[in-house]
């Protein structure tokens, strides 16, 4: 089986069997391996993963470990590619929200493809709203398009998460 697979299997707990949760699981090391990786080397394999698994949970891990990577080595091509992924992940919430939100704790200042993140401000999906709404504050260099779209949500939010999100993005972009 191949070492990429099989840790995202074990990000997944699929291996863990009886094992008490915690820091001796096979998954909890799985994590612990993942949140190292700087290996660009490894993005095209973890796509292709990704993009043959219909399993969710693949996809999810998948996306979390390129987000590590992305974190790691602050390559803003992997940016880019993971990105452009946002609309193709739309029917799958669990891989939607790890890209989302791991783009977001990624804390990298992105510059492009901003209308990919805009489109799900307004999803009918709380944390996947609430987790776009969050990454605009990472688009310094589109801050226009970004604070536009953040004060719409301000204007017209579904709930007091979307408003408190919504200015902290706001503050965190005009600082």
């Amino acid at each position: 089986m191949n070492d990429l697979l099989l840790l995202l299997e074990e990000m997944a707990g699929w291996h863990d069997g009886d094992a008490t949760v915690g820091s001796e699981t096979i998954s909890w090391k799985a994590y612990r391996t993942a949140e190292k990786m700087d290996q660009i080397s490894t993005v095209p394999e973890l796509i292709a993963i990704i993009d043959e698994s219909s399993k969710t949970e693949i996809r999810k891990h998948g996306y979390e470990v390129l987000t590590y990577v992305l974190r790691n080595t602050e390559n803003l091509e992997l940016a880019d590619q993971l990105l452009a992924r946002l609309k193709a992940e739309d029917k799958n919430d669990e891989a939607l929200y790890s890209l989302l939100i791991g783009l977001w704790e990624t804390e990298i200042m992105l510059n492009s493809q901003v209308e990919e993140v805009i489109f799900f401000i307004d999803d009918s999906r709380e944390l996947i709203r609430n987790a776009a709404i969050r990454l605009l504050s990472r688009f310094s260099e589109l801050k226009d398009q970004a604070s536009k779209a953040l004060l719409e949500v301000v204007e017209n939010h579904y709930d007091e998460y979307d408003l408190k999100y919504a200015k902290e993005s706001l503050t965190l972009l005009n600082e």
